[in-house]
């Protein structure tokens, strides 16, 4: 019988384990209030009735309202169908009644409470219509209500509002329903198959709470680390980028177009001819819906990053994980997480269902509702996918049949609607330029005085393009009148105009360099191109032959089509991008023409040496790609990081282009060599996550942005990439912003792991958290929240002996930035604080600089007395506490602070007599220590001869002398006398420094 009962309580709690794992599940939902599940209780364990309560969650309203359920789990294997009385939950009413009080006496309006019972076990009908009678303060059984009272010591209208925030659920299954409910909550979340191992690994994530050296909570990063995520990227992987919407039109065509699509059951194609407004009607469109209906808007073109490849837009992971995401976020389905395993063919699935859930979520609220899914610039995202010799989300979406009420919608150009491989019943709507009145009402926003003659002029001139006119009202003439003019007397279209303003930036060149360098022109427009995103700009002056401000002048008299950046170009939109492409590289000879330009500038410039691979590709050059993959050719000569990265990713092209050509003798060569250098491009990852501040210096800052987003530096344990990422952003003001949101996330990243490792005692653990994690992590707080930010975070943590390390490197890192601001900020901050004081003037003395002496004077009070001096290093061989004490005590010296408290505090760390290390051969650290320590005491003191009976060894003044010990002592008196003077000068010097007399 006693081996029945403990199953008994095992199969409790796995029913306790199991349901808390699926109320945990709940915090990964972006629209959830939840902000913390505790399990065991609650995180106010000096309240009342805390030993009732199994789990508890808190929520944040958006109204700012905090919520706690408070939950006692009762499950029965035998009695499921024995109902549960009042008396059988006595000690339960106690201590909810107790703890109900406790919230009561807080007077707290903005904390509302509830108390849940959750069994699988029935619950009494007379004990919930007693309880039933209470709240509607109706008769009461008589006994109930003397037991209720005695059990809560409430009555009254305490009582009835005890009660209702009291509620019993005996809906729940055993602990093996839940288990059952659990897979099916997980399936509805991950993509792909539901393995046992995914639900013990969310089960064993309560078990640990419940163990005595955690404090029981569960947050949204605990739960996604055990699907693997550690970032927010890989939830919102391709966020839209486009332009604000100004100066915007009203079409009456949008209205029709809209109202077609929401008539029509399949999918449509809605195209138009380049520049017509495809991206502005998708955005129209989604504000126009009416109430009840919602639209989720795709962007494959990304503001030209598609061809990115740290930024691919193309591939399911990417553009069906954002939607269903988002959709998510606006709380109509759940999310979707996709694991590096999943396949297109389950990403697809999930999709279509998430559709139909977020279709029957709108439904229930406005029965009319229709769901809008627009997909915009996708045939964009086609070319890519073919760039790449991958497979596109676009045309295989196409190809499903949407629910009821969700409206498909691809937006590509009319020359290219064949790249979406549409069937025959899908719809193709033709999106039309500006009919004249909209021409009309679009000039008057930039001429008021504009007639209707001019506006059908300009109608005429544009043919309506929308993107046409939106380039010459951007030239911002100073009348209407020289606006027609500058369109000449035939009009013109997008491609004829981006023509006209590129021949008008060549002719501007022309005059400004010799004419033996006018064909070199070419070579700007090949660029622009055949290159991908962000496009240097030394890169097209290098290749044309021209200065970086002629190349910036060519840009800029293009217009508006073209972003350019502080060093790089990127397209703007895509009519002009498809305009180059067309233009400059329609043959193979022309990629031939321009590689054979580019190759001589690959050992320079790193950005030339990555893109070749790609456009050996696209020029047919099969055997040219293999070589230089297999070879050292074409890298940067000057920059071994960029030079490992881009051989490390010329092999992966080439591997790739191999296995494409079903050439496995070349492929099986190129896998060999990209073995051997992705043993050392791990080598060089751990160099950059030490140098982290040298990183953002050496490299661009493109760069730095894809190894942060990459997420390619890490320690030993899930999150810490975050960290790295932060830290490297953070140290770029352009991208202060996505290094806040990285910050945001290390920091609960870091708390979960600290959590981990009380649990598991692993503080010393190599998969632990590091010096190098917190110095970082200070390190992005101060770049991102400033001095008082850092001090906030490094005040958080312990212990003091620790954090003196992170602080010395962190000032250390400061002063090889030259951030002296930032060092006597931090200084003024330390003042009562000695391990972090200590810790940065140690790194200030060792490059000649010394804090004033009433920044120093407090904490060498503090180093004086035993409760609050810093406490001796227990390192032998790495003890970094007493040499930086040394250097303080150093600097006190310099300004002239009382001498008696230098001898106190140097008395206390460095003792008078010598030891055997200061004569060893075998280190020197010590050897310098006490020499310091020696001449700081000759000077104090007065006394600059050495007494070498009074500070030798204790061995040496023994009897029992040797010759052994003879030879030591020689030894001793050699360092000593051969070494002290210099450190007797060094201390001279600093003493007649100054001009304080010392008391």
């Amino acid at each position: 019988m006693s081996n029945d009962l403990v199953a008994y309580s095992r199969a409790g709690d796995v029913f306790h384990y199991r349901w808390a794992a699926r109320r945990c599940l709940r915090l990964i939902y972006p629209n959830s209030s939840l902000t913390g599940v505790y399990i065991e209780g609650s995180p106010e364990t000096g309240k009342a009735g805390e030993y009732v309560i199994d789990v508890s969650e808190y929520s944040t309203e958006d109204a700012g309202e905090k919520k706690i359920d408070y939950y006692q789990l009762k499950h029965t294997t035998v009695q499921e169908d024995e109902p549960f009385t009042i008396s059988d939950l006595k000690d339960t009413f106690i201590g909810f009644a107790a703890r109900y009080l406790q919230h009561k006496n807080e007077n707290n309006p903005d904390v509302s409470i509830s108390f849940t019972v959750i069994t699988n076990r029935k619950v009494a009908d007379s004990f919930r219509t007693n309880l039933s009678a209470i709240i509607k303060k109706e008769k009461v059984d008589s006994v109930f209500k003397k037991t209720i009272e005695s059990y809560t010591n409430l009555s009254g209208d305490d009582l009835v509002s005890f009660c209702r925030t009291l509620h019993l659920e005996d809906g729940e299954g055993n602990y093996n329903i839940q288990k059952d409910e659990l897979r099916i909550e997980l399936a509805q979340l991950i993509a792909g198959s539901i393995e046992n191992a995914q639900i013990e690994n969310l089960v064993a994530l309560v078990q640990e709470k419940v163990l005595p050296d955690t404090d029981g909570r569960i947050n949204r990063e605990d739960v996604l680390k055990r699907f693997g995520i550690t970032s927010e990227k890989e939830l919102y992987p391709a966020p839209a980028k486009w332009d604000e919407l100004t100066n915007i039109i009203e079409r009456r065509q949008h209205s029709i177009l809209k109202d077609r699509i929401a008539s029509l059951s399949h999918p449509v194609i809605v195209h138009a001819a380049g520049g017509v407004g495809k991206s502005v009607f998708c955005r129209q469109l989604i504000n126009s819906l009416p109430e009840g209906s919602l639209g989720i808007a795709y962007d494959c073109f990304g503001a030209g990053s598609y061809r990115n490849r740290s930024e691919s837009r193309h591939k399911h992971r990417d553009a069906l994980v954002q939607i269903v995401n988002e959709l998510a976020s606006k709380g109509l389905c759940d999310p979707l997480i996709v694991q590096n395993t999943t396949l297109d063919e389950d990403i697809m699935r999930k999709f279509l269902q998430r559709i139909e859930a977020s279709v029957k979520s709108l439904k229930k609220v406005t029965k009319e509702a229709q769901l809008f899914i627009l997909v915009d610039a996708a045939d964009n995202a086609e070319m890519a996918a073919i760039e790449y010799t991958q497979s596109c989300f676009a045309h295989e979406l196409l190809r499903e049949t949407m629910p009821d009420g969700c409206k498909l919608v691809m937006l590509c150009r009319t020359e290219r609607i064949h790249l979406l491989q549409p069937q025959s019943f899908i719809t193709q709507l033709e999106l039309e330029p500006f009919s004249e009145e909209e021409t009309l009402e679009n000039l008057k926003k930039w001429f008021p005085d504009a007639n209707e003659k001019d506006g059908i002029e300009f109608h005429r001139l544009t043919f309506g393009n929308p993107r046409v006119q939106a380039n010459a009202l951007d030239v911002k003439h100073d009348s209407s009148h020289e606006l027609l003019t500058s369109l000449g007397p035939a009009g013109t279209s997008v491609e004829k105009q981006i023509e006209i303003q590129l021949n008008a930036a060549i002719s501007k060149m022309r005059d400004l360099i010799p004419q033996e360098h006018h064909h070199q022109i070419n070579s700007i427009c090949l660029g622009l191109a055949s290159l991908p995103p962000h496009i240097p700009i030394d890169v097209l002056s290098k290749v044309a032959n021209v200065s970086v401000d002629h190349v910036k002048s060519f840009v800029s008299d293009i217009g508006r089509s073209l972003w350019l950046y502080d060093t790089s170009i990127q397209f703007r939109d895509e009519p002009t991008e498809t305009w180059f492409r067309n233009t400059f590289l329609a043959t193979k000879k022309n990629y031939e023409e321009y590689i054979a330009a580019l190759e001589p500038l690959a050992h320079q410039l790193p950005y030339m040496a990555e893109v070749l691979p790609q456009l050996y590709l696209q020029a047919g050059q099969y055997n040219k790609l293999i070589a230089i993959a297999l070879s050292d050719d074409f890298l940067p000569e000057n920059n071994p990081i960029d030079a490992r990265n881009i051989r490390v990713y010329r092999l992966q092209f080439a591997f790739k282009a191999a296995l494409k050509l079903k050439n496995f003798k070349d492929a099986i060569k190129l896998a060999m060599r990209a073995g051997e250098e992705v043993a050392g491009n791990q080598r060089q990852i751990g160099l950059f996550r030490s140098n982290i501040d040298l990183l953002a210096t050496l490299q661009s800052k493109e760069k730095v942005q894809e190894i942060a987003f990459k997420r390619l530096l890490s320690s030993r344990w899930d999150g810490s990439e975050n960290i790295y990422s932060a830290s490297l952003l953070s140290g770029i003001s352009d991208y202060k912003g996505e290094g806040r949101g990285y910050l945001r996330a290390a920091m609960n990243w870091l708390h979960i792991q600290f959590e981990e490792q009380r649990k598991n005692d692993e503080r010393y653990h190599h998969d632990g958290i590091h010096d190098e994690d917190i110095l970082e992590l200070a390190y992005a707080h101060l770049n991102i929240h400033g001095v008082s930010g850092c001090t906030d975070f490094l005040f958080s943590l312990k212990p003091k002996e620790a954090l003196f390390r992170t602080v010395q490197d962190l000032a250390e890192r400061l002063v090889d930035l030259g951030r002296f601001d930032d060092i006597n900020d931090l200084v003024g901050r330390f003042v009562q604080e000695p391990y972090y004081l200590v810790a940065t003037v140690s790194r200030l003395v060792e490059i000649g600089k010394f804090p004033q002496a009433n920044e120093i004077e407090t904490c060498l009070n503090l180093l004086c007395f035993r409760k609050s001096r810093i406490r001796k290093s227990k390192e032998f061989f790495n003890d970094r506490i007493t040499p930086a004490i040394i250097s303080f005590l150093e600097a006190c010296v310099y300004r002239g602070l009382p001498k008696i408290k230098i001898l106190m505090a140097l008395n206390h760390y460095v003792p008078i007599k010598a030891n055997r290390m200061v004569y060893s051969a075998h280190s020197s650290s010590e050897r310098a220590i006490y020499l310091k320590a020696l001449a700081i005491r000759a000077v104090l003191l007065n006394k600059l001869e050495v007494d070498i009976e009074a500070i030798s060894p204790d061995e040496f003044s023994s009897k029992k002398k040797n010759h052994e010990l003879d030879n030591d002592f020689k030894e001793f008196k050699e360092v000593i006398h051969g070494l002290f003077p210099w450190y007797l000068l060094r201390v001279q010097i600093l003493f007649d420094n100054t001009s304080v007399a010392l008391l």
